[in-house]
């Protein structure tokens, strides 16, 4: 029986002085595992954060944009207000000027960005807008969006039963494709200037439903009970974000003013832009955001009910810190709605303040870390000088200034 239990004792014993050596040497070797963790929380969130933007190239397309002059350009874009009486399966209605905007309201709005952007250019031959009133030597376009269900139009003679689908649709004006790169999977989108009200473009994603192809330029879908002819086939963003957006769901892509027509029978007010985009020419920083405020009809920048959105670098560090603190006052003005596009840059900075907050500790752990390292190199430096200061002597025992013990 005392055999048993004095193993027992020594084994605890043994285990006990293992644990605290294996506890010294932890701590003993803790910068490293500071570092560890600092070079682990920054690659984390630099490779994580630089994945997200590269992802998000539909907000740097003012530079494609401003390669051809060499100018420097701004992505503002705008998002106002309306109403929706009989819900989203009809278009947004205008409200008022101080938190609408209709497409009468263009043409001024486009007069005085243009008065704003010849201020930039000595060439008067680039004054005014053009002829057909469309932007000199700057860009823009709007869109407004809504639900839907739409069938496929079976081939004549074809028994087929339409298939139906609910999917989203955009509707569209100006140059559109400038700002919002697709992939083309077939055709193109549409053309800026309007030649064919019954065109309409559709995403993959619907393509697939209908007509299990890409390949279907020239095929025919309904919507409200009328005939529409597919130009192209886009591949919309496709990253886990996107697909949080809703770029997933099936859409329709068709011009601003078909809506209007269509929808025009019900003598209801006018469609509502629910968003307004523009590539502005800027001298210094920060000036095109304060001209889209000012050609704006009626807003009020104390009590504003329109989102102004400067697209061009936000995601930078400064921008995401201000989009996200202080937290949850990032919200909408009240009855403004947002597209996939901006439903995704905002899930995008989320997780971008996410990847920052891991950028900040792990610079944090890494100088801590560093210091660490240092004291510890000094300490070990200090006790090597003094273990070499000792005289070998002593080490041994003697005493200095006797002579050293001989045997007899």
């Amino acid at each position: 029986m005392m055999f048993i239990i004095d193993g027992i004792k020594n084994y605890f014993k043994k285990f006990g002085a293992n644990s605290k050596h294996n506890f010294k040497k932890i701590v003993l070797a803790a910068p490293f595992w500071v570092l560890l963790a600092a070079i682990v929380m920054l690659a984390t969130g630099s490779i994580r954060a630089a994945i997200l933007v590269s992802d998000r190239y539909d907000s740097r397309m003012e530079e494609v944009w401003g390669q051809s002059g060499g100018d420097d350009y701004r992505h503002v874009r705008v998002y106002a207000s309306g109403s929706r009486p009989a819900g989203s399966s009809e278009p947004a209605r205008y409200i008022d000027g101080e938190t609408s905007l209709k497409r009468t309201d263009i043409a001024d709005v486009r007069k005085a960005l243009q008065s704003a952007a010849d201020t930039l250019n000595e060439s008067s031959a680039k004054r005014g807008l053009n002829s057909d009133g469309t932007p000199n030597n700057w860009e823009d376009c709007w869109s407004t969006f809504m639900k839907s269900e739409a069938a496929t139009v079976p081939e004549s003679g074809s028994n087929a039963a339409p298939y139906v689908t609910a999917c989203d649709v955009v509707g569209v004006g100006g140059n559109f494709a400038a700002f919002h790169p697709f992939m083309y999977m077939s055709g193109g989108f549409l053309p800026e200037i309007c030649t064919d009200p019954n065109q309409v473009v559709i995403n993959d994603v619907l393509a697939w439903r209908f007509f299990s192809s890409y390949d279907v330029v020239g095929f025919k879908i309904s919507l409200w009970g009328n005939q529409y002819t597919v130009a192209g086939v886009v591949s919309e963003p496709g990253s886990s974000i996107d697909n949080d957006a809703g770029t997933d769901e099936p859409r329709v892509y068709m011009y601003f003013s078909t809506i209007e027509n269509y929808f025009a029978n019900d003598q209801l007010e006018d469609v509502a832009i629910q968003c307004y985009e523009a590539f502005l020419p800027e001298a210094v920083k920060g000036v095109a955001v304060n001209d889209m405020i000012a050609a704006l009809p009626n807003y009020s920048s104390d009590d504003p009910k329109m989102l102004v959105v400067d697209v061009t670098g936000r995601f930078f560090f400064t921008k995401v810190w201000d989009f996200m603190v202080p937290l949850g006052e990032n919200e909408l003005p009240e009855g403004v709605e947002i597209p996939y596009w901006e439903k995704a840059a905002r899930i995008t900075t989320e997780h971008l303040f996410v990847d920052m907050i891991l950028i900040i500790l792990g610079t944090l752990l890494l100088i801590i870390g560093i210091i660490m390292l240092v004291l510890k190199i000094r300490k070990f430096t200090a006790e090597q000088v003094r273990e070499e200061e000792i005289d070998p002597d002593e080490a041994e025992g003697e005493i200095p200034g006797l002579p050293a013990s001989s045997e007899t």
